[in-house]
């Protein structure tokens, strides 16, 4: 900042004389415009008190003075004592004759007209740091006393324009954002705070022209100087600014309101519409479309656990975690996937996960879509070993909120990445070979191939076409941003009503499949309530049609518990064949003898303390039972005799050359041979009459 002399009245200057001088019509001028005051001769000034060498002229004459006016045209005014002119005029302009100069520190011109003349020249002639100037893109080291320039340091000019906190998942990263002009290119750098200390070698590599004068041998040094200088200078204006770099709910700042996310360079990674909430009604009416896509039972879980993302930190933090997955489960050419894409692809959200990805993969992918669901697309889990550990490493690390537990720092530091949102998957079959403790955690939803009303799934995939293709907002995106900011201006009331909903018992035997109907509940009635706010249900029409949604989701949930209770294929199988037996839809024969008089009356022989199964006939009345009551069998017959030899349940054929027995034994009347299944009444038995 400028130090300006203080002059006396009593010590007024002697004025030049201008021996010819034009008179100019005068401008209108204010008193913001023009300053002019009586200036006494001030004594020289020192070196020291400018922080560059100011350009000072004076003009006398009897009747004409020159002053600058806001856009710095020379004019004349009344006859008063003149001022001097700001360095950044052309003196030249003047055209005085017989003028004599003198020294004058005071300057007469529109104030605010200096403040963005001064900015302006910023980045030409930089006269505001203490060692440095800043001169046509080059940074100069500036001589102490004589405020010359002494040596060229850099040939570049920097400014520091944001200071930025981008909060991850646990903690926080630092950023500085940096103005960088060279002589070809002017743009903003993002570097870490930890990042300063080497910025020119990170600037060389963005800008190849940069360099340090090599004649200066302190160069480098000099060059971190001036960093230090310019960041105490532009501290006091340098912007500041948090974001959090996932989407979702904020975690360190404004906990309370959803993110787009933001990574450290600005780039926003969902894209969250801006939503006339006036348009409440008509929005609410368009999202309950949606259950108009499938039969009630099968697309009511779908519709709850669309919305199930956006609420799953209101759930934990009210003690009632998410924690089960709804799984579709369809033939090919059911259109599940396209079902799954309407439900669960909101805003920009493009991407899927499959268990046949590396586990780090999904991690990143779960962090990436946090508060939102993912959709597992495809899964064919069935006698794949590989994808069942997997399957088994996924489910219950997301049921419990938390990952998998690693090393880093050299493995000094004990990390666990974090499970932050829900999830759908979509499967042609049950995988009945899970464990029933994962089983629970798995909410099945069976579709056939004619469900999906293909006449209201076009209407939808050709409103979101059509809005892409004319760069707008998809009504389906609106109708969830609406939501969003339901829950964010009712975020403390819904924490409480989770919190206080009271445990149910009853429904099964097992207390996940209870808590999963209780969730679904509460999930429907906070819906609801948003259609309240929205003015479309009155509290009385939504507590009926709430009482109608959980007796739906009571039968899911049942049908839940009776799978879950069938522990293994080969259980399933075995049990079949004993209700079967039970209600006199098969026949055991009583003894071989009786087997090969009628052979297609029987399913297998009762030998002594074995029964005989016959593969084919077992096999096929299984299947026609499992598609009668809407399954279907996922298994062959060689795949079910082999894990029942593998489980110790049948006994196979070692032959005196096996190392594993044959899943098959042979049963045999003359010279003809069968495949035949030899199991023990007493594991029969024990199967087929115990509960898990």
């Amino acid at each position: 900042m400028e130090k300006f002399l203080s002059l006396s009245p009593d010590n007024e200057p002697k004025r030049a004389i201008i021996s010819k001088a034009e008179s100019e019509d005068i401008q209108s001028l204010t008193n913001n415009s023009v300053i002019y005051k009586e200036i006494s001769l001030p004594s020289p000034p020192r070196n020291d008190e400018f922080s560059s060498p100011p350009s000072i002229s004076t003009v006398d004459s009897p009747s004409t003075y020159a002053s600058i006016s806001p856009p710095g045209a020379i004019l004349p005014v009344e006859a008063k004592d003149i001022s001097i002119v700001n360095n950044r005029y052309d003196e030249l302009s003047l055209t005085p004759q017989n003028v004599s100069t003198y020294p004058v520190a005071y300057t007469v011109c529109n104030v605010n007209e200096l403040q963005v003349s001064t900015k302006a020249n910023s980045a030409h002639y930089n006269n505001l740091l203490k060692n440095f100037v800043e001169q046509d893109d080059v940074i100069c080291q500036i001589d102490k006393s004589t405020q010359e320039i002494k040596d060229e340091i850099v040939n570049c000019v920097l400014s520091f324009t944001e200071e930025r906190e981008v909060y991850d998942l646990d903690d926080c990263q630092s950023f500085y954002v940096i103005h960088v002009k060279t002589s070809i290119t002017e743009t903003d750098v993002i570097i870490k705070k930890e990042q300063l200390e080497t910025l020119y070698t990170l600037l060389k590599k963005k800008f190849p022209e940069i360099s340090l004068n090599a004649d200066c041998g302190k160069a480098k040094e000099l060059f971190k100087q001036y960093i230090a200088e310019r960041y105490i200078q532009d501290k006091a204006a340098m912007k500041s600014t948090k974001i959090n770099k996932y989407p979702g709910w904020g975690k360190a700042f404004e906990a309370k309101k959803f993110h787009s996310g933001q990574d450290e360079n600005g780039d926003t990674l969902l894209a969250l519409p801006n939503i006339d909430q006036t348009d409440k009604y008509n929005l609410y009416d368009y999202g309950l479309k949606l259950l108009k896509l499938a039969p009630f039972e099968v697309v009511l879980p779908l519709f709850l656990h669309a919305h199930s993302g956006f609420v799953r930190k209101l759930f934990q933090e009210g003690a009632h975690p998410i924690q089960y997955v709804p799984t579709l489960i369809a033939p090919t050419g059911s259109r599940k996937t396209s079902l799954s894409k309407i439900f669960f692809l909101l805003f920009n959200h493009e991407t899927y996960a499959s268990f046949n990805d590396t586990d780090r993969a999904i991690e990143l992918v779960s962090t990436h879509y946090k508060d939102q669901t993912i959709i597992f697309d495809d899964c064919k889990l069935t006698n794949d070993k590989t994808l069942l550990t997997k399957f088994e490493k996924f489910i219950r690390p997301l049921s419990e909120g938390q990952g998998r537990a690693k090393s880093s720092d050299a493995g000094s530091r004990l990390e666990r990445t974090q499970q932050m949102h829900t999830a759908i998957i979509t499967a042609e079959s049950y995988p009945n070979e899970l464990q029933q403790s994962s089983k629970l955690r798995l909410l099945p939803i069976f579709m056939t191939q004619k469900d999906v009303n293909n006449e209201v799934l076009s209407y939808f995939q050709d409103e979101r076409a059509l809005a892409k293709q004319r760069s707008k907002v998809a009504k389906l995106d609106k109708y969830m941003m609406l939501f969003i900011h339901y829950i964010e201006q009712h975020y403390d009331e819904i924490v409480l009503m989770v919190q206080k909903s009271s445990p149910v018992y009853g429904i099964s035997q097992h207390a996940r499949l209870n808590s999963m109907y209780q969730v679904q509940s509460l999930l429907a009635k906070i819906i609801l309530n948003f259609g309240v706010w929205c003015n479309y249900y009155s509290q009385e029409q939504a507590n009926i049609i709430h009482q109608q949604w959980c007796n739906t989701i009571k039968g899911g949930v049942l049908e839940n518990d009776s799978l879950c209770n069938d522990a293994t294929p080969t259980t399933l199988f075995l049990r079949t064949l004993a209700n079967g037996e039970a209600a006199n839809e098969i026949v055991y024969a009583p003894d071989k003898a009786t087997y090969w008089a009628n052979p297609e009356l029987y399913v297998g022989i009762i030998h002594q303390s074995k029964l005989i199964l016959i593969p084919s006939s077992a096999y096929a009345y299984v299947e026609r039972t499992c598609q009668r009551l809407g399954r279907r069998m996922e298994y062959t017959m060689d795949t079910i005799a082999n894990r029942l030899r593998d489980e110790g349940i049948s006994e196979g054929y070692s032959g005196s050359d096996r190392k594993k027995p044959r899943p098959y034994t042979k049963l045999s009347k003359g010279n003809k041979k069968m495949d035949v299944i030899c199991i023990p009444l007493s594991n029969y038995s024990k199967l087929t009459m115990e509960e898990d």
